[in-house]
């Protein structure tokens, strides 16, 4: 569920990406129905930031006007996501500071003026019509807004402590996949397609008696052998087109909803791709796959640091709460795209 938190694209599409607020909603396990607290009350602690009933009541609310417009969201629901944002944010935010990453207030105001000239070039009258459809404050887009900074950071430092990837990598990739560089053999074909048996035996009768495919049909395709299209008839068609003779006329063969007389012409043979021509898209591949496990590392350093920081009131308890007994995900979720 986006709701209309996410859609401060206009003030930067990257903000709840940063830290969705669906993330880790699933999972309060204390009530059946949400609760109400008095607007002083702590019903959650990360570290040193304390998220009162007032705070959480004022995201509740934010949520619910979205639920509203689309029809969804039960009360309960929406506690825990509006309380698993601000769980999420509080981490992010904290291990950015503790890592050196801390974002300023001057750079949080700067980029909320930036990105309010590029969204709403109304001025402050336009700003305050979306932030009454929305519910939201202002506070709340520079938290959002400082989220994202704080991520962007840790995202770049975590990227630049990677190793890279070396040529000896890139060419034992190469060696244990072989065959996905391969070009496998390719038929050019010439085909006459009909809807019924009856005509595709016509077609060919005519053929036999000199009359040319390529005046009949221009269509011409060429098939890679193992290519894995054409649906469930697939390999049917393919093992008919590669058993075929050269310049043979071949059919009537029934192709999916058509029938087919067909000629192969040309044939081009298996070739194995050289490393030095995919070696680029191998060490980019590995890059990928070297950032994607860098992210689940720090993911879950992350969950690991801030579980056993994070308090929770009975009957507000998500999934980041140390008091959280329910099941937890095969892997740890991605911090930065929790939604």
């Amino acid at each position: 569920m986006r709701t209309s938190i996410s859609r401060i694209s206009a003030l930067g599409a990257a903000l709840v990406a940063a830290v969705g607020l669906t993330a880790c909603g699933g999972g309060g396990q204390d009530s059946p129905t949400a609760l109400v607290v008095a607007p002083g009350a702590v019903v959650a602690r990360v570290g040193d930031t304390a998220i009162t009933g007032a705070t959480l009541s004022h995201w509740i609310s934010v949520l619910n006007q979205e639920a509203a417009t689309h029809g969804s969201g039960s009360s309960l629901a929406l506690q825990h996501q509006a309380l698993s944002f601000l769980v999420s944010a509080a981490w992010l935010i904290g291990e950015a500071a503790d890592r050196g990453q801390a974002v300023s207030g001057t750079e949080v105001d700067r980029r909320f003026q930036q990105k309010s000239r590029e969204s709403f070039p109304g001025g402050e009258h336009e700003l305050d019509e979306f932030l009454k459809g929305t519910g939201q404050t202002v506070a709340d887009l520079k938290l959002k807004i400082g989220v994202e900074l704080a991520s962007a950071r840790m995202l770049r430092a975590l990227k630049s402590s990677e190793p890279g990837v070396s040529a000896t990598q890139v060419a034992a990739y190469y060696q244990q996949n072989k065959s996905r560089f391969e070009i496998h053999e390719r038929r050019d074909v010439e085909l006459v397609e009909v809807k019924t048996e009856a005509a595709a035996k016509q077609a060919k009768k005519e053929i036999e008696g000199g009359k040319s495919i390529a005046k009949m049909s221009p269509y011409r395709e060429t098939i890679e052998r193992y290519s894995g299209v054409g649906g469930p008839a697939a390999p049917r068609i393919e093992a008919a087109i590669f058993a075929a003779k050269p310049n043979v006329l071949t059919g009537p063969l029934k192709l999916h909803y058509v029938y087919s007389v067909f000629v192969f012409r040309r044939a081009a043979p298996a070739v194995q791709k050289p490393l030095a021509e995919v070696e680029g898209s191998i060490r980019a591949q590995l890059l990928t796959e070297q950032h994607q496990r860098t992210i689940t590392e720090f993911a879950d350093a992350l969950e690991r640091r801030w579980t056993p920081q994070t308090d929770c009131r009975p009957g507000f308890v998500v999934r980041q709460c140390r008091q959280y007994k329910g099941p937890q995900p095969s892997t740890p979720e991605d911090p930065f795209t929790l939604d």
